[in-house]
């Protein structure tokens, strides 16, 4: 008993060392596998993988997430051509800031096409959040609404650099589409040819799939905001 209260610090030190050391390994596989699974879903789609692709960063600097940090990182990159279009998926991180000597980190899963036959407005479509977007709009807050579609307007904010020219793109069949989006963290932005959606989590590799068909699939309808006429 003696030799057990003499020795209790070491005991304890030893015990908290193993503690740390078991959650770093399981850290690190648990990010391993999580990559493996990246590489896995790319390599059949003929993607590359990349670990970190700052490059890329350049090219999201007109999208308004680009503004919300200070510094950005892009990890787990897969890109490559699906359907005759430029495809870029991974998990963004905007960093803001320090505090208290660590930085904080906000990191979205994201999916951007890239289609030069795309001419979108620049708009930005997110969930609407009642009582700060009732506060933000009292302050000058842009929200376009359409009185016709309640439904979408409740559910959603829209933003554009030209509202009426945004306004008149987002037909109801546009309007339509988005309504799968009503009530998740969903967040997309478009701007000329490329269309950007975004998961505001980090989601598992094998919901990306899912994500890259929601992102084609509004990709197909913002092409043609209006359907084809019928002969």
């Amino acid at each position: 008993m003696n030799w057990l209260m003499d020795n209790m610090e070491g005991i304890a030190f030893g015990f908290f060392a193993l503690v740390f050391f078991g959650a770093m390994t399981y850290l690190f596989y648990s990010e391993k596998k999580r990559i493996d699974a990246i590489k896995a879903m790319a390599e059949p789609m003929g993607f590359t993988y990349n670990r970190r692709d700052q490059q890329s960063i350049e090219t999201l600097k007109e999208f308004a997430m680009f503004n919300d940090a200070n510094d950005h990182e892009f990890n787990n990159v897969i890109e490559g051509t699906r359907n005759g279009v430029r495809v870029l998926m991974g998990e963004y991180d905007a960093i803001y800031g320090v505090r208290k000597n660590s930085r904080i980190h906000r990191t979205q899963t994201i999916c951007v096409i890239n289609d030069p036959a795309l001419t979108l407005p620049h708009f930005l479509v997110r969930r609407e959040m009642k009582v700060a977007d009732a506060i933000g709009a009292k302050l000058g807050g842009q929200d376009i609404n359409f009185a016709d579609d309640k439904k979408f307007s409740a559910a959603f904010v829209l933003q554009g650099e030209k509202a009426e020219e945004t306004r008149s793109f987002f037909t109801a069949r546009v309007r339509s589409a988005f309504m799968k989006f009503a009530n998740t963290e969903t967040r997309v932005e478009g701007s000329g040819n490329r269309l950007l959606i975004t998961r505001s989590i980090i989601i598992e590799p094998e919901k990306w799939s899912q994500l890259l068909k929601d992102t084609f699939a509004l990709y197909e309808i913002l092409k043609k905001p209006e359907p084809d006429a019928k002969a």
